[in-house]
């Protein structure tokens, strides 16, 4: 969902009206199974007081996150407000219209 180069409205729940492109969620929701520094920084960072983590485990003494544990599923997840993100567009709104659409699909 990230990437330095540009600036980020959220990583879902898009609205296109009349006026351009709006984010309505406010935030990001990342998969963290397997999530490492280097491949993922700017997810990585977002992770600190106020995201929430989601099925994922902690050490019992550091409470470190183990990202690579994916044992109560492989859905792990975080959820952190765009303003953690330092590309992110707040407002999230553009004033302009696209002029490609992207869709992602998985098969059944």
């Amino acid at each position: 969902s990230t990437s330095r180069g540009r600036d980020l409205l959220g990583d879902d729940e898009h609205v296109w009206s009349p006026a351009g492109v709006f984010n309505i969620e406010g935030g990001c929701y990342a998969k963290c199974k397997d999530l490492q520094p280097a491949a993922e920084p700017e997810v990585f960072a977002a992770i600190k007081f106020g995201a929430v983590l989601e099925n994922v485990k902690l050490a019992a003494e550091s409470r470190a996150v183990d990202f690579a544990d994916c044992s109560i599923t492989e859905n792990t997840r975080c959820a952190y407000p765009l303003s953690f993100v330092p590309n992110a567009r707040i407002p999230a709104v553009v004033d302009s219209h696209p002029s490609n659409i992207i869709l992602l699909v998985s098969k059944p």
